[in-house]
């Protein structure tokens, strides 16, 4: 027996031996795609190795994240902890490849920032969302293996009490790079070793700098700081000797110092700190799906966390699978719905790989060279408007475009659309907390729409819809679909399983 979130610590609970689905990691994007089902009534179990969530890693939102979790309704209580962990965790300047100066506050969003905010946190509040949704979450359980057959997964687990089996419809994968579901389903894992390290120092120091994200870069390295929680400074370090040590060699708190007086000039006075050392390793998974086993997070992909969205991009995958797999459980998706996971997602994970390719081969270079071109980098190519706003809607994840059924399709189809007030006062994205389709319209209402659509009369369209009579938008906040005039029928039902 293992305890489960949301219960009295001294409760128990057996693993039941069926569900509709087995996530396996309780991770962020394990949590994300469970939530996601428990909302749609899909009976869920999650199964987690560890008893605890992880210690920080991650330690930031971005833009498109926080707009997902305000179209469920998890958008309040983030920035209610937020702001009881630092005074504002609002950064509207952020980094990529190391450089600062990338305007967040550009973006046009109703989150036009990054957020500083741990991984243990994000854990938490999605355990307890999906908690209150129904979803089992399982602690202390530890997958060992499954079994795929035509109509479920077989899965074995390890637990206190000893050895237990489950069957489920799907089985998630969220369980990091090495993944027993990755293995177990026989899906390949390629890339390359690590060569390069840095190192993450959170420090029991209140923020020492006057500016939210701070930055520094010179011959002896680059140190990055931000306030991870009031009272704890996280210094990310690449020292340009160190960095060459191997993945796996610890860090003392006496060298950590050395690090921080080469890179800042001083140590700031540290006496206590968790320190931990990451790398440049990359690997993808071959597949994020094979029959009725997918895969999400970490298990399809690690990189160096260039520009701190490792996690960000995880959750984004995660709230794709998550609704796809929800409809497709509870039988109103269509057949291809859960095939569409992988074709939106994987060019979105590919595009940044390549991304952090590009990071990784200047931020890790401090040659006088090097040196001189990350100045014209930093002081005449960022501040371009144009290369600006590339890279803070790329960094977010606003600029994600899921490419339509139809090449003729307008250009605004597979765009997020961004939150907007809806006739009766209501914002569009608490709409989509009921995790439907809205069918947004200036004209008549369709007759006969699918339960599953939700009909939305409007008066006119937002500027960024302009010249639409008719827009199809996704449980996800993505546009399905758009058309001046009426829209074509077929562009709604083939979203759903067809009647018998």
């Amino acid at each position: 027996m293992a305890t489960v979130d949301g219960t009295d610590p001294e409760e128990t609970f057996m693993i039941p031996a069926q569900c509709d689905v087995a996530v396996v990691g309780a991770g962020p994007s394990g949590l994300m795609v469970a939530t996601e089902l428990a909302l749609a009534g899909a009976d869920v179990v999650v199964l987690e190795r560890r008893g605890e969530p992880a210690l920080p890693r991650a330690g930031t939102l971005a833009s498109r994240v926080l707009e997902i979790f305000d179209s469920r309704g998890l958008a309040d209580p983030v920035l209610t902890r937020a702001f009881e962990l630092h005074e504002d965790p609002r950064a509207t300047v952020g980094i990529w490849a190391g450089f600062h100066g990338v305007r967040f506050d550009r973006i046009d969003s109703t989150f036009p920032y990054v957020l500083m905010f741990a991984q243990m946190e994000v854990e938490r509040i999605l355990a307890a969302r999906a908690t209150e949704l129904g979803a089992r979450i399982v602690r202390l359980a530890a997958v060992t293996g499954l079994t795929q057959h035509d109509d479920h997964v077989r899965v074995e687990v390890e637990q206190t009490g000893g050895p237990a089996t489950i069957e489920a419809r799907y089985v998630v994968g969220a369980d990091g790079a090495n993944s027993t579901i990755r293995r177990a389903a026989g899906i390949g894992w390629h890339g390359q070793e690590a060569d390069r390290t840095a190192v993450n120092v959170d420090a029991e120091l209140d923020f020492p700098f006057p500016d939210p994200v701070t930055v520094t870069n010179d011959l002896n390295g680059w140190g990055l700081a931000y306030p991870l929680r009031k009272g704890v400074t996280r210094f990310g370090l690449i020292d340009a000797v160190a960095s060459y040590e191997g993945r796996d060699v610890p860090v003392t708190l006496e060298q950590a110092k050395h690090m921080l007086r080469r890179i800042y000039g001083r140590d700031f006075g540290i006496e206590s700190a968790k320190i931990s050392r990451f790398h440049n390793a990359m690997f993808q998974a071959a597949a994020m799906r094979d029959r009725r086993v997918l895969l999400v997070g970490e298990s399809v992909r690690v990189h160096y966390p260039a520009s701190g969205v490792g996690m960000n991009f995880c959750l984004q995958d995660a709230f794709n699978l998550g609704w796809k797999l929800a409809a497709t459980v509870r039988g109103w998706g269509a057949a291809d719905l859960l095939d569409s996971y992988e074709a939106e997602r994987r060019p979105e994970i590919e595009r940044l790989l390549d991304d952090v390719r590009r990071q990784c081969a200047v931020q890790f270079e401090f040659s006088p060279e090097m040196l001189a071109l990350k100045r014209m980098i930093e002081g005449e190519l960022i501040p371009v408007p144009d290369v600006n706003r590339l890279l803070a809607e790329n960094l977010s994840g606003i600029s994600a475009r899921y490419l339509p059924a139809s090449p003729a399709a307008p250009p605004v189809v597979g765009r997020r659309l961004r939150d907007f007030v809806l006739d009766d006062g209501v914002p569009l994205f608490h709409r989509l907390r009921e995790q439907r389709f809205l069918l947004l319209t200036t004209g008549e209402r369709p007759d006969e729409l699918p339960d599953q659509v939700r009909a939305e009369p409007l008066r006119r369209m937002p500027d960024s819809l302009t010249g639409f009579d008719a827009v199809l938008l996704r449980p996800d906040g993505h546009i399905a679909a758009a058309a001046a005039g009426s829209l074509d029928r077929a562009e709604i039902d083939r979203w759903f399983a067809k009647r018998a």
